[in-house]
């Protein structure tokens, strides 16, 4: 038997990985196989690959059909010519016998109205003939795709319309029928499901279970996109939590604790958190000079960014692991920062004892070449090169005891006493991973900032991966590379401005994750005002621009203040998003559109000044 996978049996595998790597980020679950027959084992949904299509759902609806597909469904195939295809459909009965089955008909007849009426010649629609047995209503897209990635980065969008119009929807048939069951699957119901899969699927249980940690750990780069009060900043605690903790799966709280400590740490940290802007640069990043006031005497230091460091500690690690263990003697770079620590943190001068007893120098200023000293006495403009002090120290030059040798010799022989205090044993090194997180990462000049080493953060460029690579930075002498064990997760707003200034090459380096609103978390009185007002916005704007669910989240210990949200929250984003816009009363229509098909108690006021909302009671 061949062991080639046939197209359909690729298909399936792939979207089920795409939809489990969705839900371990958003929580968004969906249905699967639920039973199994000879023929059916390793299956991961429902349909064969005899009758080319397998189908799954966001949805739970409390009704039994005919049809052996969801009422409401996701279909995915092989099309003619070998091309792959998706579409929705909506399916219940026809000729309704009972209210349920009304209620079934009525959110069918009522999504097809809205998504034709919102999308109009955007996708294709078919549905069945008024007084037919079956009801079906399909939307579809008007092409076909050659390949899985492209039809998952289409099928991302088409999902996201189908979800908000479909939601919207089921708010207003269940004001109208209350007995109508209509949710987001539980997350009870599907771990069920995939309890129930594991026994059932030798694919799921043998490979892709075992393969999670790998398969659910994020890419080496990443960045978590979406409107504003997503979670973006919030996933990647819980994100960085697992990388480090070899992918274990723990509470926000837990992860939330775990990830204040480590940013404490003084020593041998795994995370680092920082943020970009507009005036961040390679030197803030990477490594560069700044100034020192030492007295009232100006000189420059060397200076190490975050990402430096952290790359550093990472290596350091990974060449460890690979060790059997023994001494762990640090390198000159090590030692000689932790001899001009004095200086570089506090400004103060560093003594050295020279061989003639009761003779020093000081060690005074430092640029990227030379280090200032002052002789005890006479002329104090004297330099040593950091350089030759280097190969003294590394054995690859000879000392000269003449002239600037007297000066020389001592301080190596300081470095290496240092070197002799910070050398250490050490048993068998574990292989860790390391995670840098870059909140708001489309803030800066994102060239400016990463420079030469755009190219490095590649994962098949990563030291220790095939393609290894290691450059030399701007100071000529100091060879760098990134490891394979550091993470890096980005954040991005996308109703930034600055999101068109993202560069190309970041982009072909990064998986994108896309965080969108998400109605299931929002407080149960405020869903219909939510999801109507972001459609109402992504109507005017686009979904980049839509509310994201936290603001309408409670908060532990705490009741839901709407009036304080919408007036200090809301409000002020949604005049930021449309300020330039000619219809003055754009925003004020926006809200009382979804006031008013919410029915709350509340209505937005204007003094001529500002506008904010108030009880109507």
């Amino acid at each position: 038997m061949s062991s080639v996978k046939s197209k359909y049996a690729q298909l399936e595998e792939f979207i089920f990985r795409k939809l489990w790597e969705d839900y371990k980020v958003s929580g968004k679950t969906f249905s699967v196989r639920k039973s199994f027959g000879d023929k059916n084992q390793d299956r991961f949904f429902i349909g064969t690959e005899k009758s080319n299509y397998l189908g799954f759902s966001y949805w739970s609806i409390s009704l039994k059909i005919r049809n052996p597909i969801d009422v409401t469904s996701f279909v995915l195939g092989e099309a003619k010519g070998g091309e792959f295809y998706y579409n929705f459909q909506f399916v219940c009965p026809g000729v309704p016998k009972d209210d349920l089955e009304k209620a079934c008909l009525f959110l069918a007849l009522d999504f097809e109205s809205h998504v034709k009426t919102k999308f109009e010649n955007k996708y294709g629609y078919k549905n069945s003939k008024k007084g037919s047995k079956d009801y079906m209503f399909s939307i579809y897209p008007h092409k076909t795709f050659s390949d899985l990635e492209s039809l998952w980065v289409s099928f991302t969008e088409f999902s996201q319309d189908i979800t908000s119009v479909l939601e919207n929807s089921i708010i207003e048939t269940r004001g109208i029928y209350n007995d109508l069951e209509t949710k987001r699957i539980e997350k009870g119901e599907f771990e069920k499901q995939i309890a129930n899969l594991e026994k059932n699927n030798q694919i799921f249980l043998n490979k892709i279970k075992k393969e999670e940690s790998n398969t659910n750990m994020p890419s080496k780069n990443t960045i978590l996109y979406g409107p504003p009060g997503t979670g973006k900043t919030y996933h990647t605690v819980e994100m960085a939590f697992q990388i480090v903790n070899d992918n274990k799966k723990v509470d926000y709280k837990t992860s939330k604790d775990w990830f204040s400590k480590e940013l404490q740490k003084e020593e041998d940290r795994q995370v680092d958190f920082i943020t970009f802007h507009q005036n961040y640069s390679y030197e803030d990043f990477v490594m560069g000079i700044k100034p020192s006031l030492n007295g009232e005497e100006m000189s420059f230091r060397n200076h190490k960014g975050v990402f430096f460091e952290i790359c550093q500690r990472a290596k350091l690690n990974l060449e460890q692991s690979s060790e059997k263990g023994g001494e762990l003697v640090p390198d000159f770079q090590t030692v000689f920062d932790e001899l001009l620590m004095p200086l570089t943190i506090d400004g103060n001068e560093i003594p050295i004892k020279m061989l003639k007893e009761g003779y020093e120098f000081s060690i005074s200023g430092l640029n990227e070449k030379n280090l200032n000293f002052k002789k005890q006495k006479g002329d104090s403009q004297h330099t040593l090169s950091i350089q030759t002090i280097k190969d003294l120290f590394e054995g690859n030059r000879e000392f000269n005891i003449q002239g600037l040798g007297s000066y020389y010799y001592p301080l190596v022989e300081e470095l290496k006493n240092i070197q002799v205090k910070l050398t250490r044993k050490v048993s068998k090194v574990d292989l860790k991973n390391y995670v840098l997180i870059i909140d708001e990462i489309n803030r800066a000049n994102i060239s400016r900032v990463f420079g030469e080493l755009i190219t490095l953060i590649e994962e098949n460029k990563r030291w220790g991966e095939t393609y290894q690579m290691e450059v030399r930075l701007p100071d000529g002498k100091t060879r760098f590379t990134v490891p394979k064990n550091l993470y890096i997760i980005g954040t991005m707003n996308t109703a930034d401005k600055s999101i068109a200034l993202l560069d190309i090459a970041l982009r072909r380096r990064f998986d994108f994750v896309g965080l969108y609103p998400n109605s299931d978390l929002v407080v149960e009185n405020w869903k219909t005002f939510f999801i109507t007002l972001n459609e109402n916005i992504i109507s005017q704007k686009g979904k980049d621009f839509a509310i994201g669910h936290s603001y309408f989240m409670l908060e532990e210990n705490k009741s839901f203040d709407f009036v304080n949200v919408m007036n200090k929250k809301v409000l002020p984003l949604l005049n930021e998003y449309f300020y330039s816009s000619r219809n003055s009363d754009l925003v004020k229509n926006l809200i009382n559109s979804a006031l008013i098909k919410s029915k709350l108690p509340y209505e937005l006021l204007s003094d001529g000044y500002s506008d904010k909302i108030v009880s109507s009671k």
